[in-house]
């Protein structure tokens, strides 16, 4: 009984081996001119891939400024992360600086220019 089924798989596979070999060819198109097919594939355009979306935040090294109207001299804006809104616009978090003289200054958070384009915090 053995014997019978182990003749009966490796028939099955003598046959349905060849037919799905040539139903892949016929369908891959090598079945009618394997050089042609060949040319077609070799010159095809290769696939982009996507472009990268924007990032969604950007790192802001901490820096020292001058703060217009507040009477501080240059104090030390601690890095943080601001949410890119537009190529003109990002959100800047809530700012704490602390200034030379031991004073703290609060900058709220708000929508701004980004960083290499703006003056203040």
């Amino acid at each position: 009984m053995y014997h019978l089924k182990a003749m009966l798989r490796i028939c099955s596979r003598l046959i349905h081996g060849p037919v799905l070999a040539a139903m892949l060819l016929a369908q891959s198109g090598l079945a009618g001119d394997p050089i042609g097919s060949v040319r077609s594939l070799a010159i095809r355009p290769v696939p982009q891939a996507p472009a990268s979306p924007a990032p969604a935040s950007v790192w802001v090294p901490a820096r020292r400024i001058r703060i217009p109207g507040r009477g501080v001299e240059e104090v030390l804006v601690p890095g943080h992360y601001e949410r890119v809104i537009s190529p003109t616009q990002v959100a800047v978090p809530p700012l704490v600086i602390h200034t030379p003289d031991g004073r703290t200054i609060t900058i709220p958070a708000g929508e701004r220019p980004p960083v290499d384009q703006r003056i203040g915090p």
